[in-house]
């Protein structure tokens, strides 16, 4: 079953680069870019698959955080574009997506 993960990165030693991860998660995945730091991946990796994907593109001294996060429980102040992507892993979530 799928699931929504956070993903923040702290980038140190590698180039910021936001489109690099872009194209790492697209072939596994939903994700929306919440900045240029964190995304929101919608997939049915777990997150150790995710940060398996991740970790190569990276140095040793930058951070990535996978972390769960829970669709159904959320409040905040974001562009209308975000809280429709999230409304709809919420939908698909309950519909057994």
């Amino acid at each position: 079953m799928s699931a929504v993960y956070l993903i923040a990165i702290r980038w140190i030693k590698t180039e910021l680069n936001p489109a690099k991860v872009d194209a790492v998660l697209s072939p596994n995945g939903d994700w929306y870019r919440f900045n240029g730091y964190t995304w929101f991946f919608w997939t049915r990796l777990d997150q150790e698959q995710i940060y398996k994907v991740l970790s190569p593109h990276f140095h040793p001294d930058d951070s990535i955080v996978v972390m769960k996060a829970d669709p159904s429980a959320y409040q905040g102040w974001a562009p209308k574009q975000f809280w429709d992507w999230l409304a709809a892993k919420k939908a698909a979530i309950r519909g057994g997506g």
